[in-house]
């Protein structure tokens, strides 16, 4: 009898949390979220502002990247990955890639970093964090 009911309580934790019921997914994971927040959460996902505000705008100054869409992606990744997982998506990489392209800049070097670079780079990485966390291995990392 205990067999059955922990076989039916697992299937219905994977039936609840399927990706591909799309809808009863995002509903399931808007209420998991709404129960969850905390002052301490809210405060923990602006953790990052602090760098990537400043970084952004000194890449749309030198024409590195443009502005709006930057935002606008960046901003659409942290809502589809905070729904797909619970894990904080990493973006040091990012940071490194912000700061190689402005220190070019900075040491006046001609052969640093251009926009293309720097696309490039940001969508390398982003393949690779994707990866990282499709394949689960975002939480051994």
């Amino acid at each position: 009898m205990e067999a059955d009911s922990s076989t039916t309580s697992s299937a219905d934790d994977r039936s609840r949390y399927n990706p591909l019921n799309l809808l009863s997914f995002i509903r399931q994971r808007t209420k998991d979220h709404v129960h969850n927040l905390t002052l301490t959460e809210i405060s923990g996902s602006l953790g990052d502002l602090g760098t990537f505000i400043p970084l952004t705008v000194a890449l749309a100054r030198e024409r590195k990247i443009a502005l709006a869409p930057s935002l606008f992606w960046a901003g659409i990744s942290n809502v589809v990955t905070g729904y797909a997982w619970d894990v904080p998506m990493c973006v040091q990489p990012m940071k490194s890639i912000a700061a190689v392209a402005l220190t070019d800049v900075a040491a006046g070097s001609n052969d640093g970093l251009d926009a293309q670079s720097v696309t490039t780079a940001g969508i390398l990485t982003g393949a690779a964090v994707l990866l990282l966390g499709v394949t689960n291995l975002i939480e051994v990392v």
